[in-house]
């Protein structure tokens, strides 16, 4: 991978087919490059650009103004909370070679990757590791599981990243893999594109940049997901499926009545975060996902996280397991009882 610390701030980006694609903000954290708002489509955010996607540095030619870098072109990502600024300089981007999925949607694959600018082609085998970028990475299989990798899938797994830790992205994606081990053993018919979205959207409505006054983060969390699917085109009923397991997810007694998408989110999260249908998963499966989708800390951090969101907004957590984490920092903290709220009712009886 290019060494950061060759890129520079101002650079022109380019895509491998020459086209431009904005310029170099700042390096966000180690792995990845900001580029300048004025970058995006209405100049309103940030996109975010994977540092492993960079093929090489050419520091000895210029587009308008600055080094230019090529590039593929990158997925549309929204603002990242990083602030890490590090002296940069121009470089190429591996142009990845598309394919077309089963389903008829654009995805990326790994296969005929070419360099920009004339340089000999790159030629990535299937089994030889993927650049290092974590949503390069994400196209694998994880006990049995293939994670999908079509550019929908891609690009959600990019904008939950970006806003979410990474306790929680592993988190996200391990309750995609438990859910569709289930659902394969249980012989379900699922689509695991819009389960994949589902679980990568479950928790985002934790994170600041989706987290309203007033909703459940359940709801913030299905709101962005149902948003992001409408804006690259899908069904009205696909995104609304899709929504309705966000949603429910935390629901108890309801969601493994509905349909496979929700019942196996709730299933994935309920085995990870409480250990329901832990012993369902033989020993090999649960010790594969977790090596390709570390815990750490999981229960302190995750336990921190939902307590946080919670304090914001009590109000949305009554009659919630939400409330629970409430309960546990401030034992002292009462809810409305409901027959209290019942008797005080203005009706006369």
């Amino acid at each position: 991978m290019i060494d950061s610390a060759q890129i520079r701030e101002h650079m022109d980006v380019i895509s491998s087919d020459r086209k431009m694609v904005g310029k170099v903000d700042h390096l966000d954290g180690p792995d990845r490059i900001r580029l300048t708002r004025q970058s995006s489509p209405n100049g309103d955010h940030h996109h975010v650009i994977p540092l492993a996607w960079v093929d090489h540095v050419d520091p000895g030619s210029t587009m308008s103004t600055g080094t230019s870098i090529s590039t593929r072109p990158a997925p549309r990502s929204p603002r990242s909370g990083g602030t890490n600024r590090a002296r940069c300089a121009g470089c190429v981007l591996r142009h990845v070679a598309r394919q077309q999925d089963v389903d008829g949607r654009d995805r990326v694959g790994h296969d005929g990757l070419r360099a920009a600018k004339g340089r000999a082609p790159i030629v990535w085998k299937r089994g030889r590791p993927a650049p290092a970028d974590r949503s390069l990475k994400m196209t694998t299989v994880i006990s049995g599981i293939a994670i999908p990798d079509s550019r929908l899938a891609r690009e959600a797994a990019e904008l939950v990243r970006s806003h979410e830790s990474e306790m929680l992205f592993n988190h996200s994606v391990r309750v995609y893999v438990f859910g569709a081990l289930k659902g394969q053993r249980q012989k379900l018919k699922f689509d695991p594109e819009l389960l994949y979205v589902a679980a990568l959207f479950h928790d985002l409505g934790l994170a600041d940049h989706y987290h309203s006054d007033n909703r459940r983060f359940e709801v913030d969390g299905a709101d962005a997901a149902r948003a992001f699917l409408r804006g690259h085109g899908i069904a009205e009923a696909e995104a609304d499926l899709v929504w309705e397991a966000v949603a429910l997810h935390t629901t108890p007694g309801i969601p493994q009545f509905m349909r496979p998408e929700i019942a196996l989110t709730n299933a994935g999260v309920l085995v990870d975060v409480v250990g329901v249908g832990y012993d369902e998963y033989t020993a090999e499966q649960r010790d594969q996902v977790i090596a390709a989708l570390p815990r750490g800390d999981f229960k302190n951090e995750f336990v921190e996280v939902q307590t946080c969101s919670a304090m914001k907004k009590p109000q949305t957590t009554f009659g919630t397991v939400n409330f629970d984490f409430i309960e546990h920092r401030d034992p002292a903290f009462r809810k409305p009882n409901a027959c209290t709220r019942i008797r005080n009712t203005p009706w006369s009886s």
